[in-house]
């Protein structure tokens, strides 16, 4: 029973983490996000804010938006993993989408 219920705990946890994760791509001009089924575009203008959850295994980067989107006021997504040995840095893609938004850190 101990062995089901850390199986059923463990589940949970994994649909929780990984099932609002979207696709992120951008151009020189705006952002596309899609939840794979639909896709739409977002310009950088749109950003608030980009975090990076460096805790979680997966680093998820979460961006803000100024108003809701079609998929919510945010769009959490799993950049390429990189070999880290500066586990506590925050990935290039966060900054870079900073700058794109013109947000100052």
């Amino acid at each position: 029973m101990i062995f089901l219920a850390v199986w059923v705990v463990g589940s949970i946890f994994i649909l929780s983490a990984s099932a609002g994760l979207k696709r992120v791509r951008i151009d020189q001009r705006q952002l596309y996000v899609s939840n794979y089924v639909k896709e739409i575009s977002i310009p950088f203008g749109a950003i608030v804010d980009v975090e990076q959850n460096r805790w979680l295994n997966i680093r998820p980067v979460t961006i803000y938006f100024r108003e809701p989107t079609e998929f919510g006021d945010k769009a959490t997504f799993m950049p390429k993993a990189r070999i880290r040995l500066l586990f506590w840095k925050v990935d290039p893609v966060v900054d870079e989408l900073k700058n794109l938004a013109g947000i100052s850190r």
